[in-house]
C-alpha cells in the first residue's frame, strides 16, 4: 500500500500531464484529436477494470479480515474471566487496525476517484476541442 502523500504526488503529476495533453491538443486537426480520444478512452477503461479488480479484492480481504476477526473474538470470549480483560484490549487493538486499514483504503479509494475525474475531464476537453474543429469544418465548407 502506497503512503498517501505519494498517491497525492501522483495524482497531482497526472493532473499536470492532462493540463499539458489538453494545451497540446488545441494545435491538433480533427483525426488526431478523434486519436487521442480513442487512446483516453481505452486508458479509462483500462483504469476503470484495474479499479474494480483492486476494490474487488480489497473488499475480498476486507470481509476475511473481518471474519478472522469475528471467529478469534468468539475463540477468546470462551476463556476464562482473567483472560477475558487481556483479550478485550486485543480485541481493541484489532479493532483499531482494522478500521484504521479500511480508513487508508478508503483514502487510496477516493484518489483514485480522483484520478479518474481528471481523465474523465482529459477525455471530455479533448471531446469538445474535436467537436469544435469540426463544427468549424462544417461553417467554413458552408461560406
Amino acid at each position: 500500500m502506497k503512503p498517501l502523500s505519494t498517491l497525492l504526488e501522483e495524482l497531482s503529476e497526472e493532473s499536470k500531464q492532462a493540463e499539458q495533453s489538453v494545451s497540446e491538443a488545441h494545435s491538433e486537426t480533427r483525426q488526431q484529436l478523434e486519436a487521442r480520444k480513442l487512446e483516453l478512452k481505452q486508458q479509462i477503461d483500462t483504469k476503470r477494470s484495474e479499479q474494480q479488480a483492486a476494490v474487488t479484492q480489497a473488499h475480498t480481504t476486507a470481509d476475511t479480515k473481518w471474519q478472522q476477526l469475528q471467529a478469534s473474538m468468539r475463540e477468546t470470549v470462551q476463556n476464562t474471566e482473567a483472560e477475558l480483560d487481556a483479550a478485550k484490549v486485543d480485541w481493541n487493538a484489532q479493532k483499531a487496525e482494522a478500521r484504521a486499514e479500511v480508513a487508508e483504503a478508503q483514502a487510496q479509494d477516493a484518489v483514485e476517484f480522483a484520478r479518474q475525474a481528471i481523465a474523465e475531464a482529459q477525455y471530455a476537453a479533448v471531446y469538445a476541442l474535436q467537436c469544435r474543429a469540426e463544427a468549424d469544418e462544417l461553417v467554413a465548407t458552408t461560406r
